[in-house]
């Protein structure tokens, strides 16, 4: 395996209680320990993202990141972020 996803419900759980964060931030350290890229599923808040980000998760996806689209609306919102970015 070369890749762990991080289900929401631990996700979630970095806004929750002490025993919840320290749960989904063991689940993240032990794929780091491995070599894994970790995938943090169903960002829904800023501080989840941030937490994501404090724990050196790789990637996130979830709502606050983007909700689903058909492949040609991906194409023109990416398009756009990218205008974006260079302005």
């Amino acid at each position: 395996f070369d890749e762990c996803k991080i289900d929401r419900a631990f996700v979630q759980g970095l806004d929750g209680s002490a025993s919840d964060r320290a749960l989904g931030e063991m689940l993240i350290g032990v794929a780091r320990q491995l070599g894994m890229k970790v995938v943090g599923e169903g960002v829904e808040t800023p501080s989840q993202l941030g937490r994501l980000k404090d724990l050196a998760c790789d990637y996130g996806q979830g709502f606050y990141l983007g909700r689903p689209m058909p492949a040609d609306q991906l194409l023109v919102h990416l398009a756009q972020q990218c205008a974006a970015t260079e302005s």
